[in-house]
C-alpha cells in the first residue's frame, strides 16, 4: 500500500478549509442581516435564479451535492415560498423549479452578502493564479478514483 504525499493531503485539507471559512462567513453574515439563508440553500437558489424551469438533478451536479441534500434543500425553499416546483408532464418525478416573486426579492438581498464573501476572501488574489489553480484542479478531477 502506498502512503499518501502529505504535500496532497496537505493541500485537500487546504481546500476544505477555505469552502468551511467562506462558508461561515456567508453563513453568519446572513444572520445578522435577518436572511434566513445558509450557504447551501443560497447555492441551489441562486443555480434556479440562473435557469428558470432547472430540474433538480442538474442543481445536484452543478453544485457538487447528492440529489437527497438538494431534495431537501429545495423543500425548505419551497416551505419559505421561495421557489414553486411545477410538475414535467414528460417524467412526473422531474419537477422543473422556478423562483417566487419573494425568490426573485431574496436573491436580490442575498448577492449582495454573496459578492462580498467572495471579495473578501479573493482579495489580493490575480485571475491569472485563479486560472491557474482551475487548470490544476481540472487536471486532478480527470484523474480516475476507480
Amino acid at each position: 500500500m502506498t502512503m499518501l504525499k502529505p504535500i496532497y493531503e496537505e493541500l485537500l485539507l487546504q481546500f476544505e478549509e477555505t469552502i468551511r471559512k467562506q462558508k461561515a462567513y456567508f453563513n453568519a453574515s446572513c444572520v445578522k442581516l435577518g436572511l434566513p439563508l445558509s450557504y447551501d440553500q443560497w447555492l441551489v437558489l441562486e443555480q434556479v435564479m440562473n435557469k428558470q424551469g432547472i430540474k433538480q438533478n442538474i442543481i445536484a451536479r452543478k453544485i457538487g451535492k447528492e440529489p437527497a441534500s438538494v431534495s431537501r434543500i429545495l423543500n425548505y425553499l419551497e416551505r419559505k415560498e421561495l421557489i414553486i416546483k411545477v410538475n414535467n408532464e414528460k417524467n412526473r418525478r422531474a419537477n422543473k423549479i422556478y423562483l417566487t416573486h419573494s425568490g426573485y426579492d431574496m436573491c436580490e438581498r442575498v448577492m449582495a452578502v454573496y459578492s462580498d464573501c467572495m471579495n473578501k476572501q479573493f482579495k489580493g488574489i490575480y485571475e491569472r493564479e485563479v486560472s491557474l489553480i482551475r487548470g490544476i484542479l481540472d487536471r486532478v478531477n480527470q484523474n480516475e478514483l476507480s
